[in-house]
């Protein structure tokens, strides 16, 4: 898993407000799925949205299980 930093706030993107995540969910993928194309992510934060290719996406470090416990994803993954 990895989490998507938001290019815009320069914080980690977060995805709609929900009752797990009032201030928004933490956006991660566990995988590109995009293929060629980038893949077009929305932060609720700042209301930017960004394109977020496969090399970008590859440079992004994965998350340990420490940090997707401290986001509250642990149940998730």
């Amino acid at each position: 898993m990895k989490l998507i930093p938001c290019p815009r706030c320069g914080r980690p993107a977060v995805g709609p407000k929900n009752e797990q995540f009032p201030d928004g969910a933490p956006v991660v993928f566990g995988r590109f799925t995009g293929g060629a194309a980038p893949i077009v992510v929305k932060c609720f934060r700042c209301t930017g949205s960004f394109k977020l290719d496969a090399r970008t996406y590859s440079g992004l470090p994965e998350m340990t299980k420490t940090e997707l416990e401290g986001l509250g994803l642990d149940k998730v993954v």
